[in-house]
C-alpha cells in the first residue's frame, strides 16, 4: 500500500499480538481472497493517483475550496472505479461497485459539511 504516514507504533505493536490470522478474517469481511486481492489492487491503483493528494492542507482552505476539492476527489474515484469495471461480473458485483462510489461521494460530501458546520 502507498502511504506517506508512518504507523503508530503502539498500535503496530497491538496488531502482532492478536491470536487470529488477519490475512483470514480479510479475506472473509471482503467475500473471499479474490475480492480482496481486487480490492487491494483497486486500493493501491488510487492511493498511488496524484491528483487525490492536497497540495495545501485542508485545515487552510475556505469553505468553498474543500467543497470544491471533495467533488474533485469524487470525479476521480468515480472515473477509477470505471476504469475497473467488467463487463463479465455478475449483477451483484456491479452493485458493489455502484455502492463504493456513492460511499466515497458521500464520504467526501458528507465529511466537508461536518467540518464547515463545527468549525
Amino acid at each position: 500500500m502507498v502511504s506517506d504516514k508512518k504507523m503508530n507504533e503502539d498500535l503496530d505493536r497491538e496488531r502482532q499480538k492478536c491470536t487470529f490470522s488477519i490475512e483470514e478474517l480479510t479475506n472473509y469481511l471482503d467475500g473471499g481472497s479474490d475480492y480482496t486481492r481486487k480490492r487491494r489492487e483497486i486500493e493501491n491503483k488510487v492511493l498511488s493517483i496524484k491528483d487525490l493528494r492536497d497540495e495545501v492542507p485542508e485545515e487552510y482552505l475556505s469553505h468553498k475550496e474543500k467543497y470544491e476539492n471533495a467533488v474533485r476527489k469524487a470525479v476521480i474515484y468515480y472515473k477509477v472505479m470505471r476504469e475497473h469495471d467488467d463487463p463479465n461480473k455478475s449483477f451483484y458485483e456491479k452493485i458493489r461497485v455502484i455502492a463504493a462510489i456513492k460511499e466515497i461521494a458521500h464520504f467526501c460530501m458528507d465529511r466537508r459539511c461536518a467540518i464547515n458546520n463545527f468549525v
